[in-house]
């Protein structure tokens, strides 16, 4: 238990979220739609986790990446499927509030990184560690192919 306890005090947890079907929106209605949209699922994800120590942030243009201090393995789980039951249930989300569109739904891909594999002591996260995005990135892939709308978790071992 104190090793857990170890762990979860210097774990670093990256999730990377899509829009599913976020082209067909910026298709249809326009990319100042698909920014809207965009803002509006971060806004949901920060009230959703509710976590002063989340960090939410558009990355790549058309994902936001969410960087959660002392968040382990499983608190990884719970959090990113939490977050796609969340954004699916919300009615405050329709499409960009276009009147014809479907609700909302999000992919989310997780990785963790704990212990000796996270360098904390740099005090910045310009250096977040390669290995980590690209874990995060395999897991949200996997949740795209396994059909949208939910969540994966990386393995990092």
């Amino acid at each position: 238990e104190g090793q857990h306890a170890m762990e979860r005090q210097t774990a670093l947890t990256l999730l990377l979220i899509d829009v599913d079907r976020f082209k067909q929106i910026n298709d249809t209605y326009g990319h100042q739609i698909g920014d809207d949209c965009l803002r509006h699922v971060a806004q949901k994800v920060c009230q959703l986790l509710n976590r002063p120590d989340a960090f939410v942030a558009r990355y790549g243009g058309d994902e936001l990446a969410v960087l959660l201090p002392r968040v382990d393995v499983q608190a990884a789980s719970d959090l990113s499927n939490g977050l796609c039951r969340g954004i699916a249930a919300s009615t405050h989300l329709p499409a960009c509030h276009v009147p014809d569109a479907k609700p909302l739904t999000i992919s989310c891909g997780a990785a963790t990184a704990t212990g000796g594999a996270l360098d904390l002591t740099r005090g910045d996260l310009i250096h977040m560690p390669a290995g980590l995005i690209a874990a995060a990135d395999r897991a949200l892939y996997t949740a795209k192919t396994l059909g949208r709308n939910q969540a994966a978790v990386a393995d990092l071992a």
